[in-house]
This record gives C-alpha cells, sequence and structure tokens, in this order.
C-alpha cells in the first residue's frame, strides 16, 4: 500500500503499540430483523436510530438533486483502500457487525456505547447510515415547503452560520447545503450558498471523516467552511464555547440526536428517567441561548416518543413550531451499483430506507434560564 494510502489511514486499525486493534467483543446478537435485500448477508434494521448514549448524527454524502454519487464517499471513508486488504476489510467488517448489533437491540431496550473516536467505527458507520442519512435530511427539509426567504436574510446566500448538535461526520450539515442549492436551482439561481457550519459532538474526531469527504468531493469546500469541531457531552452542563456556538447560528440542526442519547428507555426505568431529566435541562439551557429568528431543524425516528421529548424542550426554550405538525419521511434512497458491490464484499447491507419524523422551530421569545440545581 503507498505511503500516502497508509497516511489515509492512520488511526484506523492500529492500537496504542502499533499493532492492530481487535473489535470489542461481539454483545449477544438478538433473533435477526426481517432483511430488506437478499438472502445471506446480514442487515441491521430498514430505519436503524442512531447508536444510543452518543450524541452522535451520523452523519453527510455528497449528494447530487437526484443520485448519491457514493463512489466518491466510499473513497471519503477510504473503503476503496480496504477492499484491496483483507487485514483491513476484516476489521472494518467487526465493527460493521459491533454497529449492526448496536442497532438491532436498541428497540429491545438496551443502550450500548460506540467508541467514534476510533476511526474503524466511522468506516463502518460511514458506509452503513450516512448515504440514508444525508439523503433523509434534504428529502425531509423540502417537504416542509418553505420558501428561500425562510432561509436566506435579505436575499443573502454567503455566511449563514449553521451549528450542528450531535452533528458527527457532518452528515446533516451537508444534506442541509445540497438543500439549499436544489432550492436555488428550481429558482434558476446559480449562485453560491456559503456556509459557516460548527459542529459540537461527543467526538470532534469526527473530523478526520469530514476532511476525507471535502478532500474527495472538493467542490463541497466552497459552499461549507467547517469551522470548530467542539467535543462536548450533553450530559454535563453545556460550557460557554458551546453557548456561543448556538447564540451565533442562524441555523440549527438536530438529527438522529434525541434518540442517539436518550435511547430507548425500557431496560431501567430510574435510571431511564434520571438520563432524561439531565437531557431535558441541559438542552433547555444550550437551546435557550439561541438567538431570536434562529431556525431550528429536528429529524429523527419516527417510531418512539422523541418527538414528543423534543416539543417539550423546544417549547420550554422559546422556540415556535413553524410546522404545525412532524413530517413523515418514509421512503427508500436512490440505488446505487458501488454501495450494492460493498454490501456483497462485507456481508452488510447499507440502509436503504429511511423512516423519520423532521420539524422546523423559530425562536421567537427570549428565555430567562434558571440555574440548575
Amino acid at each position: 500500500m503507498a505511503d500516502d494510502q497508509v497516511a489515509g489511514l492512520e488511526g484506523l486499525n492500529l492500537n496504542n503499540d502499533g499493532n492492530q486493534a481487535e473489535p470489542p467483543a461481539d454483545p449477544a446478537e438478538p433473533p435477526a430483523d426481517p432483511a430488506e435485500p437478499p438472502a445471506d448477508p446480514v442487515q441491521p434494521p430498514a430505519d436503524p436510530p442512531e447508536p444510543p448514549a452518543d450524541p452522535v448524527q451520523p452523519p453527510a454524502d455528497p449528494v447530487q438533486p437526484q443520485v448519491e454519487p457514493v463512489q466518491q464517499l466510499a473513497a471519503a471513508v477510504h473503503l476503496d483502500l480496504l477492499l484491496q486488504d483483507n487485514a483491513l476489510r476484516d476489521i472494518i467488517r467487526g465493527a460493521l457487525k459491533y454497529l449492526s448489533n448496536t442497532q438491532n437491540i436498541f428497540w429491545r431496550g438496551q443502550n450500548l456505547q460506540v467508541p467514534y473516536n476510533e476511526y474503524r467505527y466511522q468506516a463502518a458507520y460511514m458506509f452503513l447510515y450516512f448515504p440514508a442519512l444525508c439523503h433523509s435530511v434534504k428529502i425531509g427539509l423540502n417537504l416542509f415547503h418553505v420558501n428561500r426567504d425562510c432561509w436566506f436574510e435579505n436575499n443573502h446566500l454567503e455566511g449563514i452560520n449553521v451549528c450542528s448538535i450531535g452533528g458527527g461526520p457532518g452528515t446533516d450539515v451537508l444534506g442541509f447545503c445540497r438543500y439549499l442549492k436544489d432550492l436555488l436551482r428550481r429558482d434558476n439561481d446559480n449562485r453560491n450558498v456559503v456556509l459557516n457550519a460548527t459542529i459540537i459532538d461527543k467526538y470532534c474526531e469526527w473530523k478526520t471523516s469530514w476532511d476525507a469527504v471535502v478532500s474527495k468531493n472538493p467542490d463541497e469546500a466552497h459552499n461549507i467552511n467547517m469551522g470548530e469541531y467542539i467535543g462536548y457531552d450533553i450530559n454535563i452542563r453545556p460550557t460557554q464555547n458551546v453557548l456561543d456556538s448556538v447564540a451565533d447560528a442562524k441555523v440549527i440542526l438536530l438529527i438522529k440526536f434525541v434518540s442517539a442519547v436518550i435511547g430507548n428507555r425500557r431496560q431501567n426505568a430510574e435510571a431511564d428517567n434520571r438520563r432524561l431529566q439531565i437531557f431535558e435541562a441541559n438542552m433547555r439551557e444550550l437551546l435557550s441561548n439561541a438567538r431570536l429568528g434562529s431556525l431550528m431543524v429536528y429529524g429523527d425516528n419516527s417510531r418512539g416518543d422523541f418527538a414528543e421529548v423534543f416539543k417539550g424542550i423546544a417549547t420550554a426554550a422559546g422556540f415556535e413550531s413553524v410546522t404545525q405538525r412532524p413530517v413523515l419521511v418514509n421512503r427508500k434512497i436512490p440505488v446505487d451499483a458501488e454501495l450494492n458491490k460493498l454490501d456483497k464484499i462485507y456481508t452488510y447491507y447499507h440502509q436503504k430506507k429511511i423512516n423519520m419524523s423532521f420539524m422546523l422551530w423559530k425562536k421567537n421569545n427570549t428565555v430567562v434560564r434558571k440555574k440548575q440545581k
């Protein structure tokens, strides 16, 4: 393997002493969910939530208006290199199995941590969920049916500040950018959109995946100025730099963040309720800091009570709903031969169906934040 390829894979498969790191022990695997595509390969559920307990979003795919160019996507996360190296391929396959298991048992009330600071899990995530989640953001925003004045102040397209909470490798930022570009194309406006983006995530190591996406898709560098990746765990009080990032944003994105943090609350009622209370308190403080007139896009699993939980948080933080009710997205993503080939090589299927609900909110009220005890 060439030196520049090895450099691109740094951290993906090595532990601290330079040896190949074994994937963690696989948790007991529950009965398989009905497979969507054919036969032998194992498939994650059709609509997997974000990995529980990590405020990460999975996730940014450079989509064209109709078709996902996942050949570039695969290159961005080095899967094209992995196909040529059996040792690396086996490591990624182990990570794919672990991620699939976390989704399979999610709805049974068990929440597993995924160490996304390790690049093998980032690579697995980018293959399994990245295309579908980026596509879902673009589709969900289109279904709001709002005009361009909602997003562009005085028809000004450059320098829109975006803050993605739990944004992982930039999925929602990229999906949002693609949506805006499609919106302008429909109006025969060929000007460039420029987003100034900040991502707040438990694992700021996700920036490696974002940098890889941009390096393989240089056009995106003209549309998205990715600023700071801020490492922050929502289970603790927001720090000042986190509050400032939210306050500076014209648009706040929260895609598959609520389900990722609070999980499917079935296992331990007392512990689940305590975790939910901490999440609600910290999110209220965080979103109360948003500026008047800012917009917030929520998207998460349509199954479960995640939308109801978020409604309470958003309302308490001074936001009002622009959409009268959640917009449902239930459809398959465009088929791509390159991803289908990877399905067969890895014997795991990438997510091919979206089943999410979206809401659009606007900050209309100031909120005096109460001190947490």
